[in-house]
């Protein structure tokens, strides 16, 4: 048993109950149990009085019909460190949770049912959630069984698609997931950075797979997630430059895709004959001769073939020059279809084209 420092022979004065049950867990005073952590089976000693008191689990473990005799525990599925923050908790009432250990502290939590604990790492992840991290949170959730919060996350992710597909955490979800938000109508994403996306996850996945990274072996995880692109949402140019001219899709395929695209079969296989995913809310940037914004308020945007997503717009700006126009016109408050090159989606801070 480990013994007490001496500097700290009088280590009760002057410290609260929780501070004393802190300092005995931290050097390991008067410990009656010991678990192997991990793999390795790392030792982390405690206290079964404190254990029994803060979870109806290692109560059942210790005091139950089946109560555990042996003074060594093995928990292969819990690293060390998170079991400790677990201990942390349960002594003190500190949850010492960051980014990288509130997924497997969420799980220990439920796995020993630290209620209070739980909730902390609930209270994380909602509180830290961002673009940048909304597709990890999502997974996060969804492997712990979340459901509340996996709702949260993907709303978040619906509602900014071009910069959280973008994000690295994308290629790490499952593939549930990623066919859940490609199967959603409000995902605000143009067409091509969804295939982008896809792509990029296939790639991590013949990574994961530890399989040669090509056109061909790209194509075996997509599998049918090919399907939920809207390849009729995508104009010709990028479609023949951008995924066409890959060997991902075969050349059956690609025929037959231009057929279905350009309205010449009205299905082709079991590819979506929905027409590209338009966003709620957009604005109009730099269409004044002058260098500033403009406030417009969209009507939806309607698909046109061979055009694309042509949107009516009532602009409210004193001076309004149109791409076929060559001298500013004076606009009250009215509908025009806009023909501009540059539209930035409220919210989601991305372009797109309107021809």
């Amino acid at each position: 048993m480990p013994t007490i420092p001496p500097t700290e022979s009088d280590w009760q004065t002057g410290k609260s109950l929780m501070e004393c049950t802190e300092f005995m867990l931290e050097n390991e005073i008067a410990c009656d149990v010991t678990f192997l952590t991990g793999e390795a089976k790392d030792e982390v000693r405690a206290h079964k009085f404190i254990l029994i008191s803060r979870s109806p689990v290692f109560s059942a473990m210790f005091c139950g019909a089946m109560a555990e005799t042996e003074e060594s525990i093995p928990i292969p599925h819990i690293h060390a460190d998170t079991f400790r923050t677990m201990l942390r908790y349960m002594y003190c009432d500190k949850a010492n949770i960051d980014l990288k250990n509130v997924a497997e502290t969420i799980y220990c939590a439920k796995k020993y049912g630290v209620a209070g604990l739980i909730n902390a790492c609930r209270e994380y992840l909602s509180k830290n959630m961002k673009t940048s991290n909304a597709c990890l949170f999502l997974r996060i959730a969804n492997i712990s069984d979340e459901q509340d919060l996996s709702k949260l996350f993907l709303s978040s992710i619906l509602k900014n698609g071009e910069e959280c597909l973008q994000s690295g955490s994308f290629t790490q979800l499952g593939r549930s997931l990623v066919e859940k938000i490609l199967e959603a109508d409000d995902l605000t994403a143009c067409e091509l950075s969804v295939w982008k996306a896809l792509v990029r996850w296939s790639v991590a996945e013949c990574e994961r797979q530890e399989v040669t990274v090509n056109d061909v072996n790209i194509k075996n995880p997509l599998g049918e997630l090919v399907y939920l692109i809207r390849f009729r949402g995508i104009d010709y140019d990028t479609l023949t430059k951008k995924i066409t001219s890959s060997e991902i899709l075969t050349g059956n395929e690609i025929g037959g895709l231009f057929r279905f695209v350009h309205g010449a079969i009205a299905e082709y296989d079991k590819f979506s004959t929905k027409k590209g995913r338009a966003a709620p809310y957009m604005s109009c940037i730099r269409l004044s001769d002058r260098d500033e914004y403009l406030e417009s308020i969209p009507t939806q945007a309607q698909w046109i073939p061979g055009k694309g997503y042509i949107s009516s717009h009532r602009i409210h700006a004193p001076w309004v020059q149109r791409k076929a126009l060559c001298s500013p016109y004076l606009l009250p408050w009215f509908y025009v279809v806009l023909s501009c090159t540059a539209v930035e989606y409220r919210n989601q801070s991305i372009k797109s084209q309107y021809t």
